[in-house]
């Protein structure tokens, strides 16, 4: 056997071993890392709600929606906006009024002169607490 020849064999040898390690991972930390994917995946349906709420404020004289009103959400949101636990779409499949309440959910609350509002967020466990985006007030 060449040089080249047990080199090759050797960082095979090295592949296959990383593989192994990697592929014994524990139950518990591969099931943490899958729900801080999904809340993650939350987190930025946060922010891509929060920017309609902006273009909305930006094409009515700066002006939120209103009540909680999320009538509007659908012609501002992408349309592959969904709900990233339970896949659903929708008002109250992706997002809904009021405080987020079930896994994978953004939820919109706002004043009634739509001057300020709040989105939350539900991950996998319950609500996201190191994250309430509002409008700056």
């Amino acid at each position: 056997m060449t040089k080249i020849h047990k080199h090759i064999i050797a960082t095979a040898a090295t592949l296959l071993a990383i593989l192994v390690i990697v592929g014994c991972e524990p139950p518990e930390a591969k099931a943490a890392r899958q729900r801080r994917a999904l809340e993650s995946k939350v987190k930025t349906n946060m922010h891509t709600f929060q920017g309609a709420v902006e273009n909305y404020a930006a094409e009515h004289n700066n002006v939120y929606p209103k009540n909680s009103d999320i009538s509007w959400a659908e012609r501002y949101l992408p349309s592959n906006f969904k709900n990233p636990i339970t896949k659903a779409v929708g008002p109250g499949g992706a997002y809904d009024s009021g405080t987020a309440q079930s896994p994978g959910i953004v939820g919109f609350e706002s004043d009634a002169e739509g001057r300020h509002y709040k989105i939350t967020g539900y991950g996998v466990d319950g609500p996201i607490k190191n994250l309430v985006l509002t409008d700056g007030d």
